[in-house]
């Protein structure tokens, strides 16, 4: 819900609802919170009978608001606003998890980004001969394949640990995605929107499957399983997520996903999936990923396997990787904070709409 206080040339999409209130009655910015908290409900009482949250615009005028005078409605937004304020400034000082990822992947290994990204937006390209056949085994002559060669030829300029991925894969396996329903009962299964960048695989499947296979175990998650998105668009396709929930149930990957097993000796998975989903994956996989249509491109284990990335030793995987959750964890901290501080907000509307019921 947002409130408008300016006019700007932009039109609403068909999921969206404009409401004009009068002002008289109601100060813009209480009935917003108020309706808010109303709205909250109602969609979540939609939802557990329908399976779909779904809003209609007769559903809104049968919400009962509480009658406030408007001198004060306005002493009580007097005293939101500050508090509406320092949540502004808290959630200017956050940054995003994906940002978070690429500042520290690009301090340690001394990374100008900007760089990067000019190499990016060039269309042409004049390779020599000799650079064709440079990891280049079925001779693409792409400009998106001759682009992600020229990328990694400034990513990797001053790194000493490139190496290739296939060296450390013991074994790679697709899912298998039988039919599926919402809300079916039978074997739970996941689906590509539980891949995050922050490596941690979201276990909360919605669909369920009724058919079976004699191997169908082989397919079931378990805690620790290191997955690749093998189908998405160019931006996400090949994000890596690691299953981090102890698993009480049977949950099926899909054929969409791709099971990697790493030599752990040498490798810490957590590591890969955080590199996987910095740049150093977006870049690659965007331009060796295959498919006509953008929206939905592919990449397989071939893929996978050819892919020149840094490898430290196991240690220094390890203190990256740490350095990472703490700058993450200190983003949950400003969360925590924002949290609290639209709680107070909410304590003191009701407070007010309290001792006004008192009154009465």
């Amino acid at each position: 819900m947002v409130i408008v206080d300016k006019d700007v040339k932009a039109l609403l999409n068909q999921n969206n609802i404009a409401l004009q209130v009068d002002n008289t009655i109601y100060n813009n910015k209480l009935f917003a919170y108020l309706l808010k908290q109303k709205i909250s409900v109602l969609v979540n009482i939609v939802y557990k009978n329908s399976g779909y949250s779904f809003l209609a615009i007769n559903d809104l005028f049968d919400l009962k608001l509480p009658k406030i005078s408007i001198e004060k409605q306005n002493e009580i937004v007097d005293k939101v606003t500050p508090i509406e304020q320092e949540i502004k400034v808290l959630k200017e000082s956050k940054k995003d998890i994906l940002g978070i990822i690429n500042d520290v992947f690009g301090e340690e290994f001394n990374i100008e980004l900007n760089k990067i990204e000019e190499i990016d937006k060039k269309k042409v390209f004049s390779i020599s001969l000799k650079d064709t056949y440079k990891r280049n085994y079925n001779l693409r002559n792409s400009l998106r394949w001759n682009k992600i060669q020229e990328i990694q030829k400034v990513l990797y300029s001053k790194i000493s640990c490139i190496e290739k991925l296939g060296n450390y894969i013991i074994e790679t396996k697709n899912g298998w995605s039988p039919n599926s329903q919402e809300g079916e009962d039978g074997t739970l299964i996941l689906g590509q929107e539980h891949f995050n960048y922050d490596g941690k695989l979201n276990i909360t499947p919605t669909k369920a499957t009724k058919a079976t296979k004699k191997n169908i175990s082989d397919f079931y998650i378990k805690n620790g399983d290191f997955f690749v998105s093998r189908g998405n668009t160019v931006d996400l396709v090949a994000l890596a997520s690691i299953v981090y929930e102890t698993i009480n149930k049977n949950i099926i990957f899909p054929d969409l996903y791709i099971k990697i097993i790493f030599n752990e000796e040498k490798i810490n998975k957590e590591y890969i999936a955080l590199l996987f989903n910095s740049f150093f994956g977006r870049y690659y996989f965007k331009y060796v990923s295959k498919g006509k249509n953008q929206t939905m491109v592919k990449i397989s284990s071939k893929e996978l396997h050819d892919f020149y990335l840094p490898i430290p030793t196991k240690t220094k995987q390890t203190e990256i990787v740490k350095k990472i959750k703490s700058k993450i964890d200190a983003q949950k901290e400003i969360d925590k904070q924002i949290e609290k501080k639209q709680n107070a907000i909410s304590e003191l509307i009701e407070s007010v709409i309290l001792n006004i019921s008192k009154e009465e």
